[in-house]
């Protein structure tokens, strides 16, 4: 299985990232100066860097509520329309 990971170098510190078989770490090369001479790092999750630019929606969660009050708004109209009171 293929993951990908990030990687530094301990021959010229060059950091990437590279897919990698998960039962085979040891075949990761340095694309820069081609030796086998690399680390995995440990790293944090990735954040969209979009999340909360948008005047609109600043959060996912703002995004959720404005769908989900207008979903509920358009359920209320579909009652009105056939008679349903509830």
């Amino acid at each position: 299985m293929l993951v990908l990971f990030d990687h530094e170098c301990t021959g010229c510190g060059h950091t990437f990232e590279e897919l990698v078989d998960r039962d085979h770490p040891e075949t990761v090369k340095c694309p820069k100066c081609d030796q086998f001479h690399v680390r995995r790092l440990i790293t944090g999750g990735r954040i969209d860097p979009s999340l909360g630019t948008d005047p609109a929606f600043p959060t996912m969660y703002d995004a959720w509520a404005r769908k989900h009050e207008q979903a509920a708004k358009i359920e209320r109209k579909r009652k009105l329309s056939h008679g349903e009171t509830r």
